[in-house]
């Protein structure tokens, strides 16, 4: 299959191609049909609406994550926690109401897209710690990240991620591993750190990293909050 003809391709699986909701179409075509990746993918989907399921923790063999109903929940705590296979989450999927994304999409070492909507979120650890082929997120919103460790490690080891945008975080005081060994971060929007308290190892293994502005008056920056930016200017 050319991968300018997947998109209707998996339309026209019987049953298939509605379920997941697709806007980007990326595949990587293995020892596994797509057609396979699918008929597992709506088996999940059945196993949620029947209540079998409550979170979609530890399924390996998931690539594509089906378009569940995500309305009637508030917390997406290790949601899709160690989901290794998955490559695609839905974009219209709504999470504009979760509150606590603490690891959840942790250790999803394939997933390469993730459009997020974080503005009620109170916390975010570890939310995509070790996606390490993921290329891209949207823009991070912090306005009510208000527990002590929100925003620690949340991007640790997303070693393929070039660009993060992370904004209202001037009340956030644990920033601790926020982007340790991001290696191909070269950019991050400006990062309000004015209510820190702990920024330790924050970029610490950041080799590309060439600039960050950081506003305002910053107390605790002390060892290893930029150890290994080797490229900072």
């Amino acid at each position: 299959i050319n991968p300018q003809d997947f998109s209707s391709e998996i339309a026209s699986i019987q049953s298939g191609g509605d379920i997941f909701g697709f806007d980007t179409i990326g595949y990587t075509i293995d020892n596994n049909s797509i057609k396979d990746d699918i008929a597992y993918s709506q088996e999940l989907l059945r196993q949620w609406n029947s209540g079998e399921l409550t979170t979609f923790r530890e399924k390996q063999q998931m690539v594509y994550c089906p378009k569940f109903d995500s309305t009637k929940y508030s917390n997406f705590m290790s949601f899709f926690y160690n989901c290794t296979s998955m490559v695609y989450f839905p974009s219209d999927i709504p999470t504009s109401h979760i509150a606590n994304f603490e690891s959840c999409w942790q250790n999803c070492s394939n997933l390469q897209i993730l459009n997020i909507d974080t503005s009620n979120a109170t916390t975010l650890r570890a939310m995509v710690s070790s996606c390490l082929k993921l290329k891209y997120i949207s823009p991070i919103d912090c306005a009510k990240c208000s527990s002590s460790a929100a925003l620690s490690t949340v991007f640790s080891n997303c070693s393929s991620l070039q660009q993060i945008e992370i904004f209202n975080t001037g009340k956030c005081v644990n920033f601790q591993n926020l982007c340790y060994a991001c290696k191909s971060l070269n950019k991050l929007t400006t990062l309000d750190l004015s209510s820190a308290t702990n920024v330790s190892l924050i970029f610490y293994n950041c080799t590309n990293l060439k600039s960050v502005i950081i506003p305002g008056s910053v107390t605790h920056i002390y060892g290893g909050a930029f150890s290994g930016c080797q490229s900072l200017t």
